[in-house]
């Protein structure tokens, strides 16, 4: 799967050439933007964002709202408006650093979807969000890409484009484990080993879960037991 580093230090940052198609293939049903950076605590910060150098308008942008736990993703309507996906309860500003996933998935057809992965956990998904802009109203060369600029305490480490591409082949990117949608058979041995030591973990959870069941079942028919026992002595 092609990988655009976003980063204006990389060498092989996304030029207008390349971002007209990415931006107006009708075939392309997954974009996924990988993120990695540090804010400080209840800080607010756009981290990443498309817009027209000759207007300023928006066409896709990334913001973290620290104050009310809340992420917003922005991106231009096919018809022409902007639309706001609302990401609740997200703890993205709090002086550590993240590392954050966004699957992009068949905007352009309509009823698409956004799903949201932190530090290795998905964290919201979006469904049947209205159908995205087909094509830039302006030429790709005034399509400008602005990024999180580093401050004293903040930092933006990591940003990608991947275009297609499986989910798990993505978050292996960012050292995460995720579902693979491919057979086994298919996949290396690292991705075998990486993903048989998420299942074992997602196990485990589930084990302990079961054990915290039984234990509250456990408690329950002993209080039931004493109960009836005590009918018992009083009749």
């Amino acid at each position: 799967s092609p990988v655009f580093d976003l980063l204006p230090s990389s060498s092989q940052r996304l030029n207008p050439a390349v971002l007209q198609p990415v931006l107006t293939d009708p075939t392309l049903n997954e974009v996924y933007v990988i993120s990695t950076f540090k804010l400080h605590t209840k800080s607010s910060a756009t981290i990443f964002g498309l817009y027209s150098s000759t207007d300023n308008s928006k066409y896709l942008e990334f913001t973290v709202m620290g104050r009310l736990n809340k992420a917003i993703l922005r991106y231009l309507k096919n018809d022409g408006k902007i639309h706001l996906v609302v990401f609740n309860n997200l703890q993205l500003a709090d002086g550590r650093r993240h590392r954050v996933l966004l699957r992009l998935s068949n905007l352009q057809q309509g009823a698409g979807s956004v799903e949201l992965y932190v530090d290795c956990t998905q964290v919201d998904s979006v469904r049947y969000l209205p159908r995205a802009f087909s094509s830039p109203s302006q030429s790709p060369e005034s399509i400008e890409l602005r990024t999180f600029q580093r401050k004293a305490q903040d930092f933006l480490e990591e940003l990608k484009l991947v275009v297609r591409g499986s989910l798990f082949q993505v978050a292996s990117l960012q050292d995460c484990f995720l579902q693979q949608s491919e057979p086994l058979a298919t996949a290396s041995t690292g991705d075998f080993n990486r993903q048989f030591l998420g299942q074992m973990m997602q196990l485990n959870q589930l084990l302990g879960e079961v054990k915290d069941l039984l234990r509250q079942q456990v408690k329950e028919t002993s209080f039931l037991r004493n109960t009836v026992a005590e009918c018992h002595a009083c009749g």
